[in-house]
């Protein structure tokens, strides 16, 4: 009787997992949400986006499931503002412009600042080169001679001259201040001294550079309108936006409620499976008398 009885619910959760088994691995999975963005723009990976007035490109996408993908969109922002900075001490190369309208081109500097609290400014100071000055001059020979402990320049008649230094004299100097334009390299010819420490001289100029949007699968965007976008890739190949951000949560949710019941199932084969055999088990177990 006791084995008739374990027999027949044996049976009973044997059915009980199987059906709650074969359901999980055929049926659910036909009534899985999916998420469906109905009022979504698509735009597939090098198309343009204008919002706004401004252009933004997808230059990037991938996606590997509903819950994992990434992309970005790019733009030119005309108004990017930069910086550089001239250290106290350091070079600045002048020589990428032999005809400018500022005075300091052509050559190299030592960049100076005054060592005080109140610094405004700094000087270009000129890194003249002794040798290169008699190489190119044509009325001294290019090398000097030593004249009496001296190093002293020979006129090309044959005539010593005054010293080396005194030739060549003292180095010219720029003092620039905060404010002023200064042409800092051969592309950005219009920054300003925007300010100056005693450490550094800070220039500043408006420029375009590409900037980028980093997107991920269902997370939130806001693009030129200001408007809040939700992103979403359905495939390596589509973008969507959608701004019905409330729309796409609750598709999220009911995603969600789906995976708790599929877990629910399987947790009633897994427990069903686990009782029958048990159950069984013990039913035929050996009695002591």
């Amino acid at each position: 009787m006791q084995r008739r009885a374990a027999a027949l619910y044996f049976a009973l959760f044997l059915v009980i997992g199987a059906g709650s088994y074969a359901y999980v691995t055929t049926g659910v999975d036909a009534q899985r949400p999916t998420i469906s963005l109905e009022d979504a723009e698509n735009y597939a990976l090098g198309e343009n986006i204008t919002v706004d007035g401004r252009t933004y490109t997808v230059s990037e996408i991938e996606a590997q499931n509903e819950s994992t993908g990434s992309g970005v969109l790019t733009y030119v922002n005309e108004s990017f503002r930069a910086t550089t900075t001239l250290e106290n001490g350091s070079t600045y190369d002048g020589t990428w412009a032999n005809e400018t309208s500022e005075p300091y081109m052509g050559a190299s500097w030592d960049v100076q600042i005054q060592n005080a609290s109140n610094v405004s400014e700094f000087t270009l100071r000129e890194q003249q080169n002794a040798t290169q000055v008699l190489v190119n001059s044509t009325e001294v020979e290019d090398e000097p001679i030593d004249y009496q402990g001296e190093s002293r320049v020979v006129y090309t008649n044959g005539s010593i001259g005054p010293t080396v230094d005194e030739y060549v004299g003292d180095p010219t100097t720029y003092t620039i201040s905060e404010g002023d334009t200064f042409a800092y390299n051969g592309s950005v010819q219009d920054a300003t001294v925007e300010s100056v420490t005693g450490d550094a001289a800070t220039l500043a100029w408006t420029t375009s550079k590409e900037t980028p949007v980093q997107l991920e699968q269902g997370g939130n965007v806001t693009l030129a309108d200001g408007q809040q976008r939700v992103a979403y890739f359905p495939d390596n190949e589509t973008l969507q936006l959608t701004t019905d951000v409330a729309g796409y949560q609750n598709q999220l949710e009911r995603q969600d409620y789906f995976n708790e019941r599929k877990a629910g199932l399987w947790g009633v084969s897994i427990v069903s499976f686990l009782a029958a055999i048990i159950l069984l088990g013990a039913a035929y177990l050996p009695v002591k008398d």
